[in-house]
This record gives structure tokens, C-alpha cells and sequence, in this order.
């Protein structure tokens, strides 16, 4: 609303599927590749429920949401001398000033 106050609206439909769904009144709705993807993810039961998904979480058909948990942060898995490795594969150099100052 243009007063900043949130209105949740359920969509009504009768088929849904992994690549779209077909509303109530026999529209037929073909997903995003990322909402495919982001559908993918799901169990069956959460997918047959989930009315709206996103990167976060989802809406179910009864009005209950369910938020997806975080990835975990990647940390230090081998730290050396000249820089580190994290757990997400990133490589970190470590920085040496090696001149002296004249």
C-alpha cells in the first residue's frame, strides 16, 4: 500500500507443476528460470502447498510462511604464510609491504 503498510494477497489456483501452474480461472502461467530453479529446491509437499516462492522463503497456500535457512558464511579452513583457503574454495593472498621507507 503507498502508506507502507503490507496486504497479503493469496492467489487462488487448481494445477501447479515444476515449470508453471494453471489458476483458477484456466490461465496458464509459465515460472522464470529462477523460480524454476528456486522450485526445484522444494519437497513435494512444499511445492504441492507453495503459492509464492522466493530467494528467502515461501508462502504457503493456508498463509504460512517458511523461511529457508542461510547458507552458512565460509571461514578459514587452512591458513599459511601467504594466505588463506575458505571453505567455499576462495583463496586469500596476504599482503607484505617489502620495501623499507627512505
Amino acid at each position: 500500500m503507498s502508506d507502507g503498510t503490507l496486504v497479503q494477497k493469496r492467489a487462488k489456483r487448481s494445477l501447479i507443476g515444476p515449470s508453471g501452474m494453471i489458476t483458477a480461472d484456466g490461465t496458464p502461467v509459465q515460472f522464470t528460470q529462477a523460480e524454476g530453479q528456486v522450485r526445484a529446491t522444494l519437497t513435494a509437499e512444499q511445492n504441492a502447498r507453495a503459492v509464492v516462492v522466493g530467494p528467502s522463503g515461501i508462502v504457503n497456500s493456508d498463509g504460512l510462511n517458511t523461511q529457508f535457512n542461510a547458507p552458512a558464511a565460509p571461514h578459514v579452513i587452512l591458513d599459511g604464510p601467504s594466505g588463506q583457503v575458505l571453505s567455499d574454495g576462495s583463496l586469500v593472498q596476504k599482503v607484505v609491504k617489502r620495501s623499507l621507507p627512505l
